[in-house]
């Protein structure tokens, strides 16, 4: 299921203004649910005749569309923290949750060179005085790439960058640059 952005504006009270915080999205999903991607107007922003503002309106989505994400409803959410680095927390917090296979919501500032990257594998630096834009995504899993462990993320691009959409990042940047917040439900 994906996240109806609408949704989560409609609890703002704006759905114009860019971007949203963490518990906003938190609160969005005990409230109102997620929405399987068939029926989600996020997915269809590469569509050219499709408008951001058409997505973001919560107007914009009928009762049928609200009761199927209802059935997505969460529970609740709790912050992803521990003792450990922030890599290690994910890594911790994936795995005693395995069984539930839940994903991690998070961001970064999001370089713009990372679309680039080769098979999708974040380089160590090399990118730190790029231009940025803050961009949440979903950290669902972890794989070794070229001998390290790397944390595997999914953004809501598309398959058109990255490894099919799939990013993966070496410890090195998801403790410097993973700043926000993170929760699962």
């Amino acid at each position: 299921p994906h996240f109806p952005y609408a949704m989560a504006c409609e609890l703002r009270g704006n759905y114009k203004d860019w971007g949203m915080d963490f518990r906003t999205i938190a609160k969005s999903a005990t409230k109102y649910g997620f929405l399987e991607k068939q029926f989600c107007l996020f997915c269809k922003v590469g569509d050219t005749n499709y408008e951001r503002d058409q997505m973001a309106n919560p107007d914009n989505y009928d009762a049928d569309q609200r009761a199927i994400a209802l059935e997505h409803k969460k529970g609740s959410y709790f912050w992803v923290d521990g003792p450990y680095d922030i890599f290690d927390n994910f890594i911790m917090t994936m795995w005693i949750n395995i069984l539930e296979q839940r994903s991690i919501l998070t961001g970064c500032k999001w370089r713009r060179s990372w679309s680039e990257a080769p098979n999708g594998v974040i380089p160590k630096t090399g990118w730190e005085n790029d231009d940025y834009i803050p961009h949440a995504f979903k950290i669902y899993g972890r794989v070794t790439k070229d001998g390290e462990v790397t944390v595997c993320g999914q953004l809501s691009n598309g398959e058109g960058i990255g490894f099919g959409g799939i990013f993966y990042f070496p410890r090195e940047v998801i403790n410097k640059e993973f700043t926000f917040k993170a929760l699962t439900y």
